[in-house]
């Protein structure tokens, strides 16, 4: 296969001087707590299963609005349908916790982008949510430190991702995953789609922000570091990111404003996840 770009040549070993790969951390996901407090420099990223089974998905139902009912009645697939409804039965259920509300009384709404946000207003500081699903794995991160992004994919063994690589990350990036061994680059280059797809959500512009405007200022002498500080421009100012490992077989990305270690906390949702699939 002919492919375009920085991948159809192999480099002499001069050319391209080796990088070394640290591998995305796993996380102490801590057992959920009824009502949550959550301080102003602070993110909660919840994790929860989508493989629902009858009971857990007729009890989703009753809680998800109209819009989503009709919305969840459009896929064609009985597997994509139940998924949808699980993530929006868990979405509620957690933003209850931190509103007050019922599930069924969250009010939400979505950008002209497709980025859900709370329309009922709360009792203190307003609380900031983001989502991201693959498989049967759900990740929420809440917040009232101002914009969050968070996204998860499992890894695909299969997927010939070279050509995919060509078309979603930028240059330095491509230059960046050809510098480290072979064995890393589908681990890394997940781990920069992730990055940017969290980016992306937190900034609020769905798949139209430019990959060139996403630099990196600390990587710690690694390609992506477990942490970096991402600065995203023109206007995008400095983001925190975070590449984490939250079930094995997948990545996944949190981006936030400015969250130090000790305030970024992890959650496991009774509905535990039942792994890639």
């Amino acid at each position: 296969m002919n492919i375009p770009g920085l991948f159809r040549h192999s480099p002499r070993p001069c050319d391209v001087p080796k990088q070394t790969w640290q591998a995305p951390s796993s996380v102490t996901w801590d057992r959920a707590p009824g009502v949550p407090s959550i301080a102003k420099d602070e993110v909660h990223v919840w994790m929860a299963g989508l493989g629902a089974d009858e009971a857990q998905l007729e009890a989703c139902r009753r809680t998800i609005s109209d819009t989503e009912t009709a919305r969840a009645e459009r896929f064609f697939g009985s597997r994509d349908r139940d998924r949808y409804v699980a993530s929006r039965g868990a979405l509620r259920e957690i933003l209850a916790r931190y509103t007050g509300k019922s599930p069924r009384e969250i009010s939400l709404c979505v950008d002209r982008w497709g980025k859900p946000a709370l329309t009922s207003r709360v009792n203190g500081p307003p609380v900031q949510f983001s989502i991201g699903h693959s498989g049967d794995l759900l990740l929420i991160a809440v917040t009232v430190h101002g914009q969050v992004g968070v996204d998860v994919e499992r890894i695909d063994q299969t997927l010939d991702w070279i050509p995919v690589a060509e078309v979603i990350l930028s240059q330095s990036e491509r230059i960046a995953l050809r510098k480290i061994p072979a064995v890393y680059r589908r681990s890394a280059f997940y781990s920069l789609w992730t990055r940017w797809e969290a980016l992306s959500k937190a900034i609020g512009c769905g798949l139209s922000l430019p990959r060139a405007t996403v630099v990196p200022v600390h990587v710690g002498g690694n390609l992506t570091g477990r942490q970096d500080t991402i600065w995203v421009g023109p206007g995008g100012g400095l983001w925190r990111t975070r590449i984490f490992t939250p079930l094995h077989g997948y990545v996944a990305a949190l981006a936030v404003r400015s969250v130090s270690d000790s305030g970024m906390k992890f959650y496991l949702d009774p509905r535990r996840p039942r792994g890639p699939s």
